[in-house]
């Protein structure tokens, strides 16, 4: 897991985490992109293993690095434009085009 934090300690979100999803036999390379949050200051990074009944969780060579952030961008724009075309807004009650109630005088079987 991985969180951003600004200058007072707060979490900011966006932090992606790899995810190998499965058992390995052996080493596995993982490669990660991601945007870095207005007002970050730290990256908190915990290595975690969920639901595991045995085994060993190594690292080597982890290396953070600076990258043209262009395709990012692009591709966080084009996931919220889908987002956003997807949701349906709310609309307001419109009683004038609501059925008439209906009206029981009496119950009969």
């Amino acid at each position: 897991m991985m969180n951003f934090k600004d200058a007072g300690g707060k979490k900011l979100g966006g932090a992606p985490a790899p995810n190998i999803g499965k058992s390995t036999e052996g080493w596995v390379e993982r490669k990660v992109q991601f945007l870095v949050p207005e007002g970050a200051r730290t990256l908190e990074m915990m290595p975690t293993l969920f639901q595991v009944q045995h085994g060993t969780l190594d690292f080597d060579d982890l290396v953070l690095k600076p990258i043209d952030p262009e395709a990012l961008v692009a591709a966080k724009a084009k996931a919220d434009a889908e987002r956003k075309a997807a949701e349906v807004p709310a609309e307001k009650p419109q009683r004038e085009k609501w059925p008439q109630e209906l009206h029981v005088e009496a119950r009969r079987y």
